[in-house]
């Protein structure tokens, strides 16, 4: 009875196209792969929102009916927003932002010692271009992500369990740290196998570019299943047109940001 408005996005995979006039007849289509879950709420005056979403994107513009240009780009954005935030609920927002990327280092950010924030926003971004997704491309059947993605596994559990990643089942036996470990490294390599899998989707030469886009948006998915499958991905394309951003910022925080190419 309290919720005025409160709705939730399920992470589902959409197809979207944008067709743009330049004029002299120069026109731009687009054709996105969307995937987006998170949560939307409002309590009275009180807006609350987070989500994690994936853009891939393929572009052809022409002019006359020839083309001038092609190419790709994609994003993964994490946000978190919050009117009323409290100092336990920011940084409950960030051990999860942690948790999920892998990125402790980046994410970790000092914050004022009090309890009531006001407002407060929280934004990560990895941005990939178009030489990026070229790079993913050609080598799409043989990139090396289950050895980047088994080696930050084999280490993340040598030191421990850092971001609590096992504490999700109260059964002790599964918790154990060599069964949580065999645990990811089985969900990550499955997880991998669908990202290649996706790659060497939209590299069909006859494709249709909105089937190129969702077999992006699915890839894009595939590589948010855990922090080593996202990190992993990061990890390779280190150089090769990713560009990170990270911002926290608010009614009482000095704003904090960081950009990492």
């Amino acid at each position: 009875p309290f919720y005025i408005f409160k709705k939730w996005e399920k992470g589902e995979i959409q197809g979207l196209s944008d067709r743009h006039d330049h004029g002299d007849d120069t026109k731009t289509l687009t054709n996105y792969g969307v995937f987006v879950k998170g949560s939307q709420s409002r309590v009275i005056t009180r807006h609350i929102s987070r989500s994690t979403s994936f853009y891939g994107a393929t572009y052809t513009t022409t002019k006359a009916d020839k083309v001038l240009e092609s190419g790709y780009g994609a994003r993964f954005e994490m946000s978190y927003e919050n009117d009323h935030t409290s100092a336990y609920k920011l940084k409950r927002y960030l051990k999860g932002l942690s948790k999920s990327t892998g990125l402790r280092s980046l994410v970790k950010v000092g914050l004022p010692k009090i309890k009531k924030f006001g407002y407060a926003k929280v934004k990560f971004s990895a941005e990939i271009n178009d030489r990026g997704v070229r790079s993913l491309l050609t080598g799409s059947r043989s990139l090396p992500l289950e050895g980047i993605v088994g080696k930050a596994i084999t280490e993340y559990f040598k030191a421990g369990d850092v971001d609590e990643l096992c504490n999700s089942s109260s059964n002790e036996e599964s918790t154990s740290l060599s069964s949580c470990e065999s645990r990811f490294k089985k969900s990550s390599m499955k997880a991998v196998a669908k990202m290649k899998a996706y790659l060497a989707a939209m590299q069909v030469s006859e494709i249709k570019a909105v089937d190129f886009a969702k077999n992006f948006a699915k890839f894009g998915k595939a590589s948010l299943k855990n922090q080593f499958t996202f990190k992993g991905l990061l990890n390779y394309l280190k150089g090769k047109g990713l560009a990170l951003k990270y911002v926290v910022e608010g009614e009482k925080i000095h704003q904090y940001k960081k950009l990492v190419r």
